[in-house]
């Protein structure tokens, strides 16, 4: 990738979640907050692909977030 930079434009919505990482984050640098949050959600992402398997719809839903849902799909068991 050939970025040096990306820019996001600020709102109140962004800085209010941003805020909100840093603290859970225990950050205090907005670019080292948002690089643990971006880590977290691929990390995420992919332990729910490689569990949902073995999880129950309720159990899949309950796992879900506004930003990243687990898609169950109707399996045939034998």
């Amino acid at each position: 990738m050939g970025r040096d930079y990306i820019r996001l434009r600020s709102n109140r919505e962004r800085e209010k979640l941003l805020a909100e990482a840093k603290e859970v984050l225990d950050e205090d640098q907005d670019s080292k907050a948002i690089d643990a949050a971006l880590r977290h959600l691929v990390e995420s992402h992919a332990n729910l692909e490689d569990m949902k398997r073995d999880l129950t719809p309720d159990q899949a839903e309950a796992l879900s977030t506004s930003e990243l849902s687990l898609t169950m799909y109707p399996q045939v068991r034998r």
